[in-house]
């Protein structure tokens, strides 16, 4: 709760871990792990459209999910880079990176 400046006066402190939810996601774990060969069992029986969607369904909670990124960015021509202080063997290497590209 928030007092009239919006200063919170209570609840969790900001970062510390949710002891319900991670309660909750190591029983889920430990569940999945003690049924593996159920689950695996029960996939090997779908075929087709029906195993994908039942994998499609499982894979956010093996992997995380990706999401776009934009950005758009100017880029002036008439900057001037000072190179003076660069190494000569920093400036070999950046010439060999852009001729490989």
């Amino acid at each position: 709760m928030a007092d009239k400046d919006g200063n919170k006066t209570g609840g969790r402190i900001k970062g510390s871990v949710n002891k319900t939810q991670s309660s909750t996601k190591a029983f889920l774990r430990q569940l999945i792990e003690d049924e593996q060969d159920k689950i695996q069992t029960e996939l090997g029986k779908l075929e087709g459209k029906p195993y994908l969607d039942a994998i499609n369904n499982l894979m956010p909670y093996t992997e995380p999910k990706l999401s776009s990124v934009t950005s758009d960015i100017k880029i002036d021509d008439n900057v001037k880079t000072d190179l003076s202080k660069v190494s000569r063997e920093t400036l070999e290497q950046m010439e060999r990176e852009m001729d490989a590209e």
